[in-house]
């Protein structure tokens, strides 16, 4: 019989969907904002850098004499900026006094139309207001006419059961009390009975507890305190309802009539007087309508004459206010793009001339050489600073990797998920990595199949010289267990349910060793308990030898 060999080993087992593609870096483009000759490269195509390391060296007197002609463009700006506003305050006090002095020609008519229209709509308004008043209160009245018994009755009625229920609940807090007394004399004169030995106390004491229940009796009416309570605070609890309810309904009552309780013919008499007002109202509308057109007319007439010469000088007045604004708008926008400009090159520039690496990586490429000269302009149209490039680097700090996911796959893919990436180039190496971006468009499709680009990235401290470019392999993990003993299904039997092993003894010979299995990947199983690492398994081969 022939067998093979399968060791028990410690590690890993990973279930996922994988890939292939190659790796990614971010790249760094190094500009500069200021006219200048480059002195020194101290770096090459393919070199590895640190973050902080010198890449090149700029003439530090050329770099300062830009800036100096960047603060004088900006002291400039500055004093056209401030032109500009004192030009603002003289030019609209003078346009002000020009435009206050058109309108006063006309203030006097203008004045008297308004007063005299308010006057004439006031009167107007009073009137119309009065008579709707008169009618609203009218129709008010017939409806507490049409209301008030009926209100009245059903407020004596709620007043009535309240009263009711106040009554009957303190004859039977009265009653309880009483009971409750009677109740506790008893029990302390049948304790005295209990210890007296004293025939004539007894028989006296006996009198005595004979009353009190004669009494408990006659109070109680066939109830005891317990009972008297209970039916206390149910009727308690009914009177407040009952309470409740005619209180709320007498607010309403009295926030609705005016008049005394049943006092019927004030409501006539109240009816009969609105009648009367809204008759005397109607009349005072009408001469009021009549006043106002007439009046409104002559006002009118009045006014235009001025009306005319007040538009123009207003008119022009907002012209100068607006050509004026926008001057002072444009110096402003200058002086802004000017300090905009300052500020992004005081960012850039180190006080030594040196640029310096704003991250650990590889130098891509660079556009300058030694000794050259290179001149930063800048558009005004498009507010933009033209600078130059000095070189382009990866940042390795940053490492993705693009994968493609097919459509019967992409739904098992999401943001954050772990991964794991291999790479030819490090090998026996595994490097952790998760689901950093998800595209849902589709990256490529066809008449049998569609997919869509997943990034995965690189979650570790990159400090190995990746190459953007190199070849991976991606396994996007559906499930995972780690550090734990697995080996290869094929040294494993299963009989009713029951795992076993062919384990090889130190001396050589085999033992049947029943064993726990947990998650397998289709070629390696778990095995949680029977086995320890380095175990050497034995299965029947399917070669035989000759």
């Amino acid at each position: 019989m022939t067998y093979r060999q399968y060791t028990v080993q410690r590690g890993d087992i990973t279930v996922g969907t994988s890939e292939s593609s190659s790796i990614s870096l971010d790249r760094e483009t190094i500009t500069f904002p200021v006219s200048t000759t480059v002195e020194k490269v101290f770096v090459k195509a393919g070199s590895s850098v640190q973050e902080g390391d010198p890449l090149m060296q700029l003439n530090l007197s050329e770099i300062q004499a830009g800036l100096v002609s960047y603060q004088l463009q900006l002291e400039l700006a500055s004093l056209e900026l401030e032109q500009a506003r004192l030009d603002q305050q003289s030019r609209l006090l003078a346009a002000e006094q020009t435009y206050q002095s058109a309108l006063l020609e006309g203030s006097l008519a203008e004045t008297a139309e308004s007063v005299t229209v308010t006057q004439l709509e006031r009167e107007l308004s009073d009137a119309q207001d009065k008579l709707t008043d008169a009618l609203e209160d009218l129709d008010t009245y017939r409806h507490y006419e049409d209301d008030y018994d009926d209100d009245y009755s059903r407020l004596t009625t709620l007043s009535n059961r309240a009263e009711s229920y106040k009554s009957l609940y303190q004859d039977y807090k009265t009653r309880y009390d009483k009971v409750a007394a009677l109740e506790i004399d008893l029990e302390v004169q049948q304790e005295l009975l209990a210890n007296t030995v004293d025939e004539d106390e007894q028989e006296t004491i006996s009198e005595r507890i004979e009353e009190i229940l004669g009494e408990i009796a006659i109070y109680g009416n066939g109830d005891d305190s317990d009972t008297l309570y209970k039916l206390y605070q149910q009727t308690y609890d009914k009177y407040i309802d009952a309470q409740s309810r005619y209180q709320d309904y007498l607010a309403d009552f009295n926030g609705t009539y005016d008049i005394e309780y049943g006092d019927s013919d004030a409501l006539e008499d109240r009816i009969e007087s609105l009648r009367d007002q809204v008759e005397s109202y109607a009349i005072v509308l009408d001469q009021a309508e009549l006043s106002q057109q007439t009046g409104a007319l002559d006002a009118e007439q009045q006014r235009a004459m001025t009306q005319a010469l007040a538009a123009s000088a207003e008119a022009q007045y907002n012209l100068t206010v607006l050509q004026l604004s926008q001057s002072v708008d444009a110096a402003q926008e200058t002086y802004d793009q000017t300090l905009r400009q300052i500020n992004e090159i005081q960012e850039s520039i180190s006080d030594d001339g040196i640029v310096y690496a704003p991250c650990t990586g590889m130098i891509v490429s660079i556009n300058v050489e030694e000794g050259d000269s290179f001149d930063v302009t800048y558009d005004e149209d498009t507010d933009t600073l033209h600078e130059q490039t000095l070189l382009m680097l990866t940042d390795i700090s940053s490492v993705y990797v693009p994968i493609t996911v097919s459509e019967e796959d992409i739904l098992n893919v999401s943001i954050g998920q772990e991964a794991s990436v291999t790479m030819n180039a490090f090998a026996d190496r595994t490097f952790d990595a998760e689901v950093d971006t998800i595209s849902v468009e589709a990256s490529r499709s066809g008449a049998a199949t569609v997919s869509y680009t997943v990034n995965v990235r690189y979650k570790g401290t990159n400090t190995l010289d990746m190459y953007d470019g190199m070849s991976a392999e991606i396994t996007l993990i559906q499930r995972q267990v780690r550090d734990v003993l697995y080996v290869n299904n094929q040294a494993i039997t299963n009989t009713d349910g029951v795992a076993t092993v062919q384990r090889l003894a130190q001396d050589g010979s085999q033992e049947t060793v029943e064993v726990e299995t947990g998650f397998s990947d289709g070629q390696y199983v778990e095995i949680v308990s029977g086995l320890r690492e380095g175990d050497i398994l034995l299965a029947q081969s399917g070669v035989s030898r000759a």
